[in-house]
């Protein structure tokens, strides 16, 4: 999802269906979010600002992190937010006002909030925070268009060796087996 948003924020509209969600973005690092790297750090910092014995403790448990991982973790924190702006303001807000902008990436960009990366946000949520959003059910021939797509896929992975389908609008495709 976390990808999936970015891209659909790059998008004029996004087009989401009653079970569609889009989620934050949350970059990871083998599965390690880059906030509880960035929270892990700061929680070292102000405990041995007031516990210096805990020195050791801390030492054994950001041992596990290789140099400069901390500063690899908040560029990553910024550089999903500089897309997510860049995109916002090129695409669904262009030539509109960019206090939006900055409004649906601290909640798209935020780990405080969504706790997890596999949360899921519905139409609701993500119009309640500014995206524009039209929903599938309104458009029929759309609707039907997208599900036979969907069906497509879901029998041709479910019913072959096939684990992954990119297509492109011209008719060119790469469809990976194991």
């Amino acid at each position: 999802m976390s990808a999936g948003t970015m891209m659909a924020c790059a998008a004029k509209v996004i087009i989401m269906g009653n079970q569609s969600s889009l989620g934050p973005v949350d970059p990871q690092f083998n599965g390690i979010p880059a906030y509880n790297i960035q929270m892990e750090f700061e929680e070292a910092k102000n405990d041995l600002a007031i516990n210096p014995q805990n020195a050791q403790y801390w030492a054994i448990k950001l041992q596990q992190y290789p140099a400069a991982f901390l500063k690899t973790a908040i560029d990553a924190i910024q550089l999903s937010s500089t897309l997510l702006k860049e995109w916002l303001s090129t695409c669904m807000f262009a030539g509109e006002n960019t206090a939006s902008v900055e409004e649906i990436v601290s909640k798209l960009n935020e780990h405080d909030d969504s706790k997890t990366h596999g949360r899921h946000f519905n139409i609701d949520f993500c119009r309640s925070i500014g995206l524009k959003v039209e929903k599938l059910e309104d458009d029929d021939e759309l609707q039907d268009l997208v599900l036979s797509v969907h069906h497509a896929y879901m029998l041709t992975l479910g019913g072959t060796d096939t684990v992954k389908i990119i297509e492109s609008q011209n008719g060119k495709a790469v469809i990976n087996h194991p």
